[in-house]
């Protein structure tokens, strides 16, 4: 589910987001950063929007491709120069250290009258060690690939830059681990982009008393955690049967056959979410990671798989899973043989099983013992 920009009048722009906890974290910084100059300055904010200023510039990747060495080199120099001042202006307003976790040229402008750079994109971040903003931008350098400049040089240029922070060898650590990631999402996004994700917010709650999927979780919902999870997925869809969830800006899905659980929902979603994979994930499981979703599709095979899931502590975990339209037979079948047990489907099935590296991402709540135990991890 992509953010949409459109212009306004006077130098300005409306940004609507994808999920509301990403709107809060941007809208937190650009406030924190307000007066700085190097970023948009946040005019207004309602639910999920954000309007702002209009910034100079051109995407940095694409100048530094077109750019010739020494042109690149300033560039670099420039990329330095912002993160420096950045870490200093939001360390002077608060004490802490920002660190962006989506770092990509496409997110930095480059302004050639200036010779200035201007951050966009502060919808993931957190606070943490500046060495870990300069290891994802030496990891980022290193992708810039142009016909006259390495990835050496262009790094190079970085580590020479940069001042009063991190030496090279923690660089070097932060700087691998930000290669790991950009790998797995390189290995992952091809199949990625075929799928819809689905979020499950569907069930009866009998035993919670009250929608799950509405339960208060850190600065939002269960939902809002589970939409922010899945913010890979450019088609993302909630299934659920009452109007309430239509507020969170998400196309909503009704059972095509209700009471049968997780099965109905796979049903509809394989028939209506307008791709051919689908990617379930039930709304109460908040631990539930990103990372997790990038390495179950890094994995997956398209041509063989029909579905790749996860065990952990020996249990399967059937509606956290891929599932190819291949499948809608088979699941028509199984809803009109009156068996709706979602294991069942594996029966005969090419079912891909992975195990989990961290079965706590897979807890989630049924009761409101287990929900005030949760909040207390």
């Amino acid at each position: 589910m992509r953010n949409s920009i459109t212009p306004l009048p006077g130098g300005r722009l409306r940004k609507e987001y994808r999920g509301t906890l990403a709107w809060k974290r941007e809208i937190t910084l650009l406030r924190q950063m307000a007066g700085s100059g190097l970023c948009p300055e946040l005019l207004d904010a309602p639910l999920r929007q954000a309007e702002m200023t209009e910034c100079p510039g051109v995407p940095l990747g694409e100048c530094v491709r077109a750019a010739s060495r020494q042109e690149a080199r300033e560039m670099m120099a420039a990329l330095a120069a912002w993160t420096d001042a950045f870490e200093r202006e939001y360390h002077r307003r608060t004490g802490q250290t920002a660190v962006l976790e989506d770092l990509s040229p496409e997110n930095f402008l480059w302004d050639a009258a200036s010779r200035k750079i201007t951050g966009l994109d502060f919808e993931f971040w957190h606070t943490g060690s500046p060495a870990e903003n300069r290891g994802g931008l030496l990891c980022m350098a290193e992708r810039l690939k142009a016909a006259e400049i390495t990835g050496e040089e262009l790094t190079g240029e970085l580590y020479r830059q940069f001042r009063g922070g991190s030496d090279r060898a923690e660089l070097e650590h932060r700087a691998a681990r930000a290669r790991q990631q950009t790998a797995l999402r390189q290995r992952a996004m091809p199949l990625i982009r075929q799928t819809a994700g689905v979020i499950l917010a569907g069930g009866q709650s009998q035993r919670m008393g009250s929608p799950k999927a509405l339960l208060p979780w850190k600065d939002g919902c269960f939902l809002d955690q589970a939409i922010d999870t899945l913010w890979v997925f450019d088609r993302l869809l909630l299934s659920a049967n009452e109007p309430v969830y239509r507020q969170f800006g998400c196309p909503v899905l009704e059972d095509r056959h209700r009471g049968i659980g997780p099965l109905g929902a796979l049903h509809t979603a394989l028939l209506d979410a307008g791709r051919e994979w689908v990617f379930l994930l039930p709304c109460d499981m908040p631990y539930f990671r990103t990372e997790t979703v990038l390495e179950l599709f890094a994995q997956a095979d398209p041509d063989r798989d029909e579905a790749c899931i996860f065990s952990a502590g020996g249990h399967l975990f059937p509606t956290v899973g891929l599932y190819s339209r291949r499948l809608l037979p088979a699941v028509e079948r199984q809803i009109a043989s009156g068996e709706y047990r979602l294991r069942d489907l594996f029966t005969g099935r090419a079912v891909r099983v992975l195990p989990a590296d961290r079965p706590g991402e897979f807890v989630n709540v049924n009761t409101p013992g287990e929900y005030q135990a949760l909040l207390t991890i």
